[in-house]
């Protein structure tokens, strides 16, 4: 006769079924959030970044979620809006949105940014989110980018991030970009392709910047490929700057094909920088109507 198998159960200490379960569950993403000024102290402050309306987790310089989360402004102030954010590890930033519908952001140490990735020691992506001004004022010398790589010594990859402005008061000395990589310190590659700005009404003030991809400071190569700007209506004020895609500090080689500049049923007091004949030849095509 064969005896029963016998078979011995084991109680798991809490804290070993804790860790067991927890690396099985989803990352959070999808957070919801909106300020209409009424509590300022809902602004958070991080290391690098400060007075930062986004979702949970400045204070440890990474948002709770990465990913799908939605920020929106209503009223009140703050100096800098973030979708998503991650200033610690190489983790991506994507499908966040940032609507701006009223009240004040941005200042000339800030603004507005639908994923933020600022990883000094590894590599930042960025890819899909989104920034929309629909109404409000978006302070003198702020930042709009759909989605930012800063200072660090990996690479950086901004891909198909945008902006889209509709209404409200945009300031002097505003630079937007539908996607951009800005570093003293890269050491690695910088894609920053497929990034748009589309402006289809509100003011922008004097010597703004506005292109669709934008990198500087990669010392590795370089690729900026269809980066776009739509221009359907709106004012832009004076001495504006406007490219479909612009790169510069590349040691490695420049990649940028495919960028275009379209604008029809706009006032523009006057424009300082369009592509020159040369990038035109070099598929920098501009469009005005």
């Amino acid at each position: 006769m064969i005896p029963p198998v016998r078979r011995r159960v084991v109680a798991l200490p809490f804290s070993m079924v804790f860790f067991l379960i927890v690396p099985l569950l989803p990352a959070l993403a999808g957070e919801r959030v909106t300020y209409d000024g009424s509590d300022p102290s809902a602004l958070q402050d991080g290391s690098y970044i400060s007075g930062v309306l986004a979702p949970q987790g400045i204070a440890n310089d990474k948002t709770d979620s990465l990913s799908d989360n939605s920020v929106t402004m209503t009223g009140g102030a703050a100096g800098n809006i973030v979708g998503g954010y991650n200033g610690v590890d190489s983790d991506a930033v994507t499908g966040n949105k940032v609507f701006v519908d009223g009240g004040t952001a941005g200042s000339v140490t800030g603004g507005v940014f639908g994923g933020y990735a600022g990883n000094p020691f590894g590599n930042n992506t960025a890819h899909g989110n989104s920034v929309t001004v629909r109404g409000g004022v978006i302070n003198d010398g702020a930042i709009l980018s759909g989605g930012f790589a800063g200072d660090t010594l990996g690479d950086a990859a901004i891909n198909n991030n945008s902006v889209t402005i509709s209404g409200g008061a945009i300031g002097e000395n505003v630079a937007i970009y539908g996607g951009h990589s800005d570093s003293s310190m890269m050491s690695g590659n910088a894609d920053v392709n497929g990034n748009s700005v589309t402006i289809s009404g509100g003011t922008i003030g004097d010597d703004a910047a506005i292109y669709g991809n934008y990198v500087h400071g990669a010392t590795d190569a370089i690729t900026a490929n269809d980066g776009s700007v739509t221009i359907s209506g709106g004012r832009i004020g004076s001495r504006t700057i406007i490219r479909g895609a612009s790169a510069q500090s590349s040691l490695a080689g420049i990649t940028a094909n495919n960028a275009s500049v379209t604008i029809s049923g706009v006032t523009i007091d006057s424009v300082a920088r369009l592509p020159t004949a040369r990038e035109a030849a070099m598929s920098w095509p501009t469009t005005r109507t």
